[in-house]
């Protein structure tokens, strides 16, 4: 019986994962409560990204913006004139998401006539000084359009 005592844990996570397999080992039909599956709990939040694309010229930057909040579950956050007619966007978003939106925004920036990306980058997981210094930030014009 000594030898099944560091075997018992392990079978226990099996019944977890396969509760039809428990009914293999005595007393197993029914696993430990800590160990079931739960859906209730809270996951861990998804990190979130933010995403910069600046063109030349405000078409671009419009077809671009479209394109990107239509291409993935973001949230377009600033919005702003560079120089010289340039201008540029940044969205936020999960870092999946926003790896998405950005491809199909500069694929839509592209596709405008006369239409130049001149700069895009993606932080997957900005540092929070990063947010309190740079306009990255969720803004309150932001905030109803805000996807979570």
């Amino acid at each position: 019986m000594g030898f099944l005592v560091p075997i018992l844990p392990l079978c226990r996570s099996l019944a977890a994962i396969r509760p039809d397999r428990a009914t293999l080992l005595p007393g197993l039909a029914e696993p430990p409560r800590d160990l079931r599956p739960s859906f209730s709990r809270p996951c861990c939040p998804m990190p979130i990204a933010v995403g910069t694309i600046e063109t030349l010229g405000f078409p671009s930057i419009l077809a671009a913006a479209d394109a990107m909040v239509k291409g993935g579950r973001v949230t377009l956050v600033f919005f702003d004139k560079a120089e010289k007619g340039n201008f540029f966007i940044t969205i936020r978003g999960p870092v999946s998401e926003v790896e998405r939106a950005m491809e199909e925004g500069i694929k839509a920036a592209k596709a405008v006539y006369g239409g130049q990306v001149m700069s895009h980058y993606i932080i997957p997981h900005p540092y929070e000084n990063t947010e309190g210094v740079m306009p990255i930030d969720y803004t309150p014009e932001s905030e109803p359009h805000r996807v979570t």
